[in-house]
């Protein structure tokens, strides 16, 4: 079974523009590989996942300035302020320049407006950290499974990984089942400290 089997998805792959398209039952991968020299851009029923912008300083500093966000982010600190997000964007383009960290900005396509973020870190085994974070406003919503759904696909077909894993705290119930919705299993902990992956399925060979 291939990763897109099971999410009932059946894919068709064109090596041109750095995109994705992603709606219920059709995912298009449109993709220049690990050296892409452009930012790619993951879309999916009501998410558009971008490079983030300098217009969207505004609505992260407002979205990350929240504890209830913030507590459960290891490099978001709080208060969250202006510095932060500049530097925050130059840290995006140093990750992206060395292809070490794709980190996305979530933007919900019916408003065009940023909500939060996105994010895979690699390592050098065809390994990667999942990291994610959406305004409190919009929890609830179903958008980081949606997200999460979306950069799985690019993190296994286009960054050609073996493992995706993620760590979250045991009292973030929220998250373990968004984590467990998308097929990560719990491998482990440290104190409070809960560790999840999931690894490329069986039977899908690399190109």
């Amino acid at each position: 079974m291939t990763l897109r089997e099971f999410y009932g998805i059946s894919a068709n792959f064109i090596n041109s523009r750095p995109d994705c398209f992603f709606t219920k039952n059709t995912i298009t991968f449109l993709s220049q590989g690990i050296n892409m020299k452009d930012f790619p851009q993951l879309f999916t029923d009501r998410l558009h996942l971008r490079k983030i912008h300098i217009d969207d300083i505004p609505l992260l500093v407002k979205y990350a300035n929240n504890r209830k966000v913030s507590d459960h982010i290891l490099n978001i600190p709080y208060p969250y302020q202006e510095p932060d997000a500049v530097f925050r964007i130059r840290y995006v383009n140093e990750g992206f320049k060395t292809s070490s960290r794709y980190i996305f900005a979530i933007i919900l396509k019916e408003t065009e407006e940023f909500i939060g973020e996105i994010s895979l870190h690699l390592d050098k085994k065809r390994m990667a950290q999942l990291a994610y974070w959406i305004g409190e406003s919009f929890w609830k919503n179903g958008f980081v499974t949606e997200a999460i759904k979306a950069i799985m696909i690019f993190g296994f077909e286009t960054l050609d990984l073996d493992l995706i894993f993620a760590t979250c705290d045991e009292k973030n119930i929220a998250s373990i089942r968004v984590l467990e919705k998308n097929g990560f299993q719990k491998k482990g902990s440290a104190g409070s400290i809960l560790q999840f992956a999931v690894e490329r399925l069986k039977g899908k060979e690399r190109p």
